[in-house]
């Protein structure tokens, strides 16, 4: 594909050559022209334009063979590309592992939530146990109060009774007790 040919554009005469097909913008960049002067040197039949397979037009442009190196030097990958791809790798790779530390942690957060949770329903119902208890306990010391103050007061009648009956008995024999017999103190 090297020739000597002179007629194609942006080669100086008597220089080597090669033929490549390219884009409009790939050959505007490569010539150094506007995307606009590629169309209209096509229009003018300087430059022989083809449609690819995918639909893209591209244009025959003719470099000199020291440019040919450059041409495939910005078709691969600088340097500079490679380091902000495997940038962006590596920050996909973080954030892959921040949302998997995220997750784990939503993870142990909720298990602790159901722990705290149930240790919350049980120290309800000990409660509520403990509050019947409660009512149960002063239920029983009103219901003791209550049977106490009765006691008393049947006590009181009975040592009213005695103290009438022993009087009485004291009363036919003809002795005067004193005002404290039935309690057993003379």
């Amino acid at each position: 594909m090297v020739s000597q040919s002179t007629s194609s554009a942006g080669v100086q005469p008597g220089r080597p050559e090669i033929h490549i097909w390219m884009s409009s913008d790939e050959a505007a960049a490569a010539l150094g022209a506007s995307e606009q002067s590629i169309t209209r040197k096509i229009d003018q039949g300087n430059l022989e334009m083809r449609v690819a397979d995918d639909g893209t037009r591209q244009v025959l442009v003719a470099l000199p063979q020291r440019q040919r190196i450059q041409v495939r030097r910005r078709a691969t990958p600088s340097s500079s590309s490679r380091a902000a791809w495997g940038s962006a790798v590596a920050v996909m790779l973080a954030a892959s592992a921040a949302g998997a530390l995220v997750t784990r942690a939503m993870i142990t957060a909720r298990e602790q939530l159901q722990s705290m949770s149930a240790r919350v329903d049980r120290m309800s119902d000990a409660a509520e146990a403990l509050g019947a208890e409660r009512d149960r306990l002063h239920h029983e010391v009103v219901d003791a109060r209550q049977t106490a103050a009765r006691a008393e007061g049947e006590l009181a009648v009975e040592r009213k009774v005695e103290d009438t009956l022993l009087t009485a008995a004291l009363a036919v024999r003809g002795a005067q007790p004193g005002p404290t017999v039935a309690n057993g103190a003379e």
